[in-house]
């Protein structure tokens, strides 16, 4: 998001050695272990100037090892790839001039770009512009690099530039309203409908018993005649979703070429076929190159309930046809005259109600915008990828998609936006960076999506320059580390490197091998934190409500993932979809993509009665659950409640600090460091069936390590930053790592 930006960066004076395979003890400055003279130690000397390119480092991969060659120089897939909005304007001047764009991609290590036509001069429309894109993938292909296309013109994605939208009020982004009436007695009340809204929708009254009476809804009214004692009418109408909204302020917006101000509703399944077929399919018919397009990049397509801080005077709760069936359908009533919840109330019903329509929500926004998008991507042989809105917090998940870990489960590649790299937002609890890749990239892991996630690189804070100051340099490799130790492991970015200077590649090369890396192994940290999506639910109101607040709880994972990073362990995000599909086998829960031996539940007040069914019997097999501060409460089916109440009987909450210290007690990994450090993370994996151990050093002082491994023959140690592979003997090794690095350490038995 917030794109077109020429952002540049420099490594040269960035000082980032890791351990490589030299094998010779030199001291690095501000070490903070001392090791004995008969522990092997895989070292280096400091660096304060960068190399050229990894190719002056003299060393040569072995060829009868599996993996050296492809560390040493991964193939384009584990690229960084740069957006380049404007590539087909390139061919447009010249063949020459593209061949010298891919050179210079190619030279300075690059895997490929993201690209699209033209979005000025008719976008889709302009047979001319799918000319010049033709000409593009022909360059590509010719230099051996991966294309990627964008699919709107600006964001959020969902109307081609306008184009659906336009003279069509059927499929634009709307919901529902509430008018709300008190009065008392056998009092007859009318109340017309406000120009501003599309129609009225239905109305009905609540006595003060409780007892719901009917009202008289027409085109152009609401009629209700009163009853005894004290009544709230309710009356609901339909309203667009553009002014006061989120998108209404997004900068793509207000361009001229953007045919149409409305925005679509996502939950629609016409409209989002009808995106696809004005924005997709001509790629499909004018396109020749679709067999090279490894993904399509989808950008903030999200509801517009959500108010973006504007004085609005309606309360706003996301609505699309067919909504009130498939509610009925899915939760067994209607929510006709249950609506009144969604705009109020504490009550045990209203959350349950709250939690049934943000659920039906989540459906309808995944199947029918995501995975009906991803399904004609697979079509013409490519994937959906992209990046969402409000990734950082769960309540924006809530509010934006109704369970963003649905939507992710149906594209091709998930994928996440970093917009800043400045400051510890990779240890906020409010805003945690680290989770918000790892969300997406959890998805990645515990299903079929071979381990990718997408990131899209923006760096917004860093300064607009040629080159960046040797600060903002470290900022950004900082960043980076902690994205690729998280999960994200596919860069397509904003952050220019053409003019990155003589170490361009030298940087590329470094996170292309973490990636290469990431992508062929499997995680294997057997802590699994579970994602609270329906307590989160059960407290989400339409959007604008004065009685909206959310849980102080509400970053409770976050607090527990810092605190399992500093005392070097990981985990995945899992949700209830994994846990009711998983098989138990051995203690553990088993989806044949990932393996837990633990489930850490973070507050969680409500959930469904399987779920609790399946961690009733995970617990009986010897697995560990953790609810941490809280047992759960209340069902998520109303018939569901009297059995769940006798089932959460079953389980004891636990502090959070008891739970951290019985974690760190029970699933501490194998490989051991002799000193552990707040700064250092380490994530476990398999890799060829070894177990492969991710070390970063996030602090900001070099750090000598000894570690062990108790069964250990060896150890490869895999070094980023040149590309070697050692293999050092022995159950013990000390290695060095500087600031902001990361080493992967495979151990041989």
């Amino acid at each position: 998001m917030r794109k077109l930006l020429l952002l540049a960066l420099t490594v040269s004076i960035l000082t980032c050695s890791c351990a490589n395979t030299s094998g010779k003890n030199k001291p690095v400055t501000g070490s903070s272990e001392d090791t004995s003279p008969s522990t092997p130690i895989v070292t280096t000397p400091e660096i304060t100037t960068l190399p050229e390119t990894t190719d002056n480092i003299p060393y040569e991969p072995d060829p009868a090892h599996p993996h050296a060659e492809l560390f040493y120089d991964p193939p384009v897939d584990y690229r960084w790839h740069s957006l380049k909005h404007s590539l087909p304007n390139t061919y447009k001047v010249s063949v020459v001039e593209m061949q010298r764009a891919a050179n210079k991609l190619k030279s300075q290590g690059e895997g490929g770009v993201v690209t699209n036509v033209p979005f000025a001069d008719g976008y889709v429309d302009n047979p001319d512009h799918f000319n010049n894109l033709n000409g593009v993938a022909e360059v590509l292909k010719t230099y051996g690099l991966k294309l990627w296309l964008y699919d709107e013109q600006g964001y959020p994605s969902g109307t081609a530039g306008g184009r659906v939208t336009l003279n069509d009020n059927e499929h634009v982004a709307q919901g529902i309203t509430l008018i709300k009436k008190v009065g008392s007695g056998v009092n007859p009340i009318t109340v017309n409908k406000d120009e501003r809204l599309m129609r009225l929708y239905t109305a009905y009254a609540i006595d003060e018993n409780g007892d719901v009476h009917d009202a008289t809804v027409t085109d152009n009214a609401v009629s209700f005649t009163g009853v005894s004692g004290n009544w709230t009418l309710y009356i609901y109408a339909i309203k667009e979703f553009y002014e006061g909204t989120w998108i209404e302020g997004s900068i793509h917006h207000q361009s001229d070429v953007w045919l149409d101000k409305s925005y679509i509703n996502i939950m629609d399944k016409d409209a989002v076929a009808k995106f696809i077929e004005i924005g997709y399919k001509p790629y499909t018919e004018n396109f020749f190159y679709m067999d090279q397009v490894v993904a399509i990049f989808t950008d903030e397509p999200a509801l517009a309930e959500r108010h973006n801080g504007a004085s609005e005077p309606y309360d706003q709760l996301a609505w699309a046809p067919g909504f009130e069936e498939l509610f009925e359908e899915m939760h067994g009533y209607s929510i006709l005259y249950k609506l009144h919840h969604m705009f109020g109330g504490t009550s045990n019903e209203a959350k349950t109600v709250r939690v049934n329509y943000r659920q039906t929500v989540a459906k309808m926004v995944s199947e029918n915008y995501f995975k009906q998008i991803n399904d004609f991507c697979v079509e013409h042989g490519t994937l959906l990828s992209g990046h969402m809105l409000g990734e950082g917090g769960i309540t924006s998940h809530t509010l934006l998609y109704g369970d963003l870990m649905a939507c992710y489960r149906e594209m091709g590649i998930p994928g996440v936006d970093i917009t800043s790299v400045k400051g510890d937002l990779y240890h906020s609890i409010e805003w945690n960076k680290g989770m918000v890749v790892k969300t997406a990239a959890s998805v990645s892991r515990i299903t079929d999506k071979s381990n990718v996630t997408m990131v899209e690189l923006c760096a917004l804070d860093l300064e607009n320059t040629k080159n960046f100051n040797s600060e903002e340099q470290t900022i950004l490799w900082k960043a980076l580390n902690s994205i690729y130790f998280n999960g994200g492991n596919h860069i397509n970015s904003y952050v220019n490197i053409d003019e990155v200077g003589r170490n361009k590649k030298y940087f590329v090369n470094y996170f292309s091998r973490l990636g290469y890396f990431s992508q062929n192994a499997e995680w294997d940290g057997e802590l699994a934190i579970y994602y609270p999506i329906s307590t989160m639910q059960a407290y989400a109101m339409a959007s604008g409500s004065e009685e909206q607040a959310w849980p102080e709880h509400k970053d409770l994972s976050n607090k527990i993932a810092m605190q399992l990073w500093e005392n070097q362990l990981d985990f995945l995000r899992i949700d209830d979809r994994f846990l009711l599909e998983a098989e138990i086998k051995n203690g553990c829960l088993t989806n044949g993509y990932a393996s837990f031996k633990a489930v850490i539940l973070p507050n969680v007040e409500i959930m469904s009665l399987k779920t609790l069914k399946k961690l009733d019997e995970f617990k009986e097999a010897g697995g560990k659950v953790y609810f941490v501060d809280a047992i759960p409460t209340l069902a998520d089916r109303f018939e569901d409640i009297e059995d769940f109440g006798a089932l959460a009987g079953k389980f004891e909450k636990i502090s959070f600090t008891s739970a951290m210290k019985d974690i760190k007690e029970n699933f501490s990994y194998n490989l051991k460091l002799s000193r552990p450090s707040t700064t250092v993370s380490i994530s476990k994996y398999r890799f060829d069936c070894d177990e492969a151990y991710w070390l970063l050093n996030d602090g900001s002082v070099a750090r000598k390590h000894k570690l062990s491994y108790d069964e250990a023959k060896g150890f490869e140690v895999y070094d980023p930053l040149t590309g070697e592979i050692e293999y050092v003997e022995g159950s013990e090794l000390t290695v060095n790592v500087n600031q902001y690095c990361a080493l992967i350490i495979i151990v041989k038995k």
